[in-house]
Parts: structure tokens; C-alpha cells; sequence
């Protein structure tokens, strides 16, 4: 839709020992989500659970309703910060 064409999803995942950026473009994850391989895809260094965590579903619906700016933010007892953008 005209909604989320060129809309960016951005997820940044800081660790005491590493920074990880990861943006993707919204209709790739529509694609992703329609096949099934969204976790796949997004496999990092251990970092698979963290981006589990996130339901791409909802984050689908809140583009959909034109939500922009930061919709997540999750931060663990271990020092790993999740952040999560739709730009």
C-alpha cells in the first residue's frame, strides 16, 4: 500500500561487546512474513532470540496505521539494549 512504501523498519541491538544495525525496508518483511522465513533471515551471533522476541505482525499493523518513530525499546538485566524504529 502507499502507506509503506519506503518506510524502514530499524532495529538497533547494543551489547556490552557489540552494536548491531539492522534496517529493513517494510515490504521485505511483508515478503519475509509470507514465507515464513523472517527468523532466518535474521539470524546474528546469538542475537536470534532478541529479534524473536519481535512480532513483525504488529509492527506490520502499526505501519499500516501510519505509526512512525520508536515502538519498541527493550533493555536486559545482562546490559543488551533493542530498539526498534519505523522511519
Amino acid at each position: 500500500s502507499e502507506i509503506v512504501r519506503g518506510k524502514l523498519l530499524k532495529i538497533r541491538i547494543i551489547s556490552k561487546d557489540e552494536k548491531v544495525n539492522i534496517n529493513l525496508p517494510i515490504p521485505l518483511i511483508e515478503l519475509l512474513l509470507k514465507s515464513g522465513s523472517i527468523s532466518d533471515a535474521l539470524k546474528l551471533n546469538g542475537k536470534a532470540n532478541t529479534i524473536k522476541s519481535i512480532d513483525f505482525e504488529k509492527v506490520l499493523e502499526m505501519v499500516s496505521l501510519g505509526v512512525l518513530g520508536k515502538i519498541i525499546e527493550i533493555e536486559s538485566n545482562d546490559g543488551e539494549s533493542v530498539e526498534v524504529f519505523i522511519e
